[in-house]
């Protein structure tokens, strides 16, 4: 028999387009601090609206796990032994992205274990299932996974990619780069080989080529 005092689906669905909206900001928050912060003044208000758009399939599978739980947490009886073992699961997977960001530094890994946190977490008789609660557990909780998911993409850029650009800039000569982010005043790109980034404004760049491994 199901709790009549939980909170049903369509107390969710109201926080869902502020939900997507918040995690296009905060994904390029997290891309940008990850370079450096103060480069994401460097774009204009419009251009960080269009930079969003590439956060819509992120937004999508956010969105359609945070449903996954809810329409779990409606069906799994409560209280049971299903709902004990994923908090334990939940607390062992906190347990391991703690160590593994500590030791190790990888932040994908912490990112699934995380994810998989939140979902036991959320579906676990460890907290009170009131929708205040809830919604902390699934409002926060993936934007913390979404800032940390821009953290590690924006790491990306450090680092080769199969495909980079040849970017020609004037009285400087050509970099292998790879092109972080266009925009009206001009071009932000990173380079692997020297750990560094530039941002140089459309009146000093010659031109932007796209350099592949096929020749």
């Amino acid at each position: 028999m199901k709790d009549s005092a939980q909170p049903v689906l369509r107390d969710y669905l109201i926080y869902a387009p502020t939900l997507a909206a918040s995690i296009a900001i905060i994904y390029d928050v997290g891309y940008f601090w990850a370079l450096n912060i103060h480069y994401f003044f460097f774009f204009s208000l419009s251009e960080h609206i269009v930079f969003a758009m590439q956060t819509v399939p992120l937004a999508i599978f956010v969105l359609g796990g945070v449903l996954i739980v809810v329409m779990l947490d409606r069906n799994i009886p409560y209280p049971s032994d299903s709902r004990r073992k994923l908090g334990i699961v939940g607390l062992v997977s906190a347990a391991l992205a703690v160590l593994i960001t500590a030791v190790f530094r990888e932040i994908w890994v912490t990112i699934c274990l995380l994810s998989i946190t939140l979902v036991c977490v959320s579906l676990s008789p460890f907290h009170n299932r009131t929708f205040i609660l809830n919604f902390t557990y699934l409002f926060f909780g993936p934007l913390c996974i979404v800032l940390l998911i821009g953290l590690a993409s924006g790491q990306a850029q450090l680092h080769p990619h199969s495909s980079e650009f040849r970017i020609q800039i004037k009285s400087e000569g050509v970099y292998m780069a790879n092109l972080i982010r266009a925009g009206e005043r001009g071009i932000l790109f990173s380079v692997p080989t020297e750990k560094a980034i530039y941002f140089r404004d459309w009146t000093r760049v010659v031109s932007v080529d796209i350099q592949t491994d096929e020749q």
